[in-house]
């Protein structure tokens, strides 16, 4: 390295500077500055030029798909809601009304008729055939309906019966039913066109329930409680008896009483268990 001498400054090359006060030195090189073998933080130089835009990077790959979840057992289940099979119920006393099951769920409609008349399906309580009564079961309901006005007196509902004697339609059954009125009626019958007496009844405005109503019949082993619901899954009791009331059952079924009116009833869901 070349060296040369200016009074106290030392120039050593063309990359560093020495210069000496005193006992004090300040040494100056390309890259950096010392105050007596201290260094110093340097001016700042003037912005060098903007460097190029790096590449663009590749494309990450894309993520597996993520496994399909297990397909639910049963049926779609809103508390739950279970489809009615055709091949499982039978009319009771069909007469006039009609059943329509195209839309996946049994429709009946019943036009004007002049007296009163259980018309319906029916089908066997768990745990029951056709010559021998259980206990211990219950059977729930859902109903979308089609009502005359309050002022008229068409019902619809569900009913429990006896058909072990193999008295068909002519069977005492007992029955759970709407009336229009805003009422809900528990009537013993004779047959389907016969009607005995009414046992209990309770009010509850239609326009509690919308469109929809669910109606439940438990068997607890000793008493027979009628129940409905706003929801299927919140119930409330509207009477209750001993489970062999009038008769013991066999067989559960849903029905009209139109009763001078036009009623129509649709069966969305039914299920029935034993513990």
């Amino acid at each position: 390295m070349t060296k040369t001498r200016s009074g106290d400054i030392e120039f050593e090359g063309t990359n560093s500077v020495k210069l000496t006060v005193g006992s004090k030195v300040v040494n100056l090189t390309s890259t950096d500055l010392t105050f007596n073998g201290t260094p110093v933080m340097g001016a700042t130089g003037p912005t060098g030029p903007t460097g190029a835009t790096g590449a663009t990077g590749a494309t990450g790959a894309t993520g597996a798909t993520g496994a399909t979840g297990a397909t639910g057992s049963g049926s779609v289940s809103i508390y739950p809601v279970t489809n009615l099979v055709q091949n499982e119920w039978a009319w009771a006393n069909q007469g006039s009304a009609t059943g329509d099951w195209s839309y996946g769920y049994p429709y009946i409609f019943c036009a004007n008729q002049g007296s009163s008349y259980y018309r319906g399906y029916n089908h066997l309580l768990p745990g029951s055939t056709s010559n021998s009564q259980s206990s211990g079961y219950t059977v729930i309901y859902m109903f979308r309906h089609t009502l005359p006005s309050a002022s008229s007196s068409g019902q619809f509902g569900i009913m429990l019966r006896d058909t072990t004697a193999g008295q068909g339609d002519d069977a005492r059954f007992i029955s759970m039913s709407y009336h229009s009125n805003g009422t809900f009626l528990i009537d013993r019958w004779w047959n389907a066109g016969s009607y005995n007496n009414q046992p209990g009844t309770a009010s509850v405005p239609l326009a509690y329930f919308g469109d929809f109503i669910w109606l439940r019949i438990r068997d607890t082993g000793g008493n027979r409680y009628f129940d409905y619901s706003r929801d299927g899954r919140y119930f409330k009791n509207a009477f209750n008896n001993s489970r062999t009331d009038w008769m013991t059952p066999n067989e559960s079924g849903f029905y009209v009483n139109a009763n001078g009116n036009d009623v129509g009833l649709s069966v969305l869901s039914y299920s029935g268990s034993q513990p």
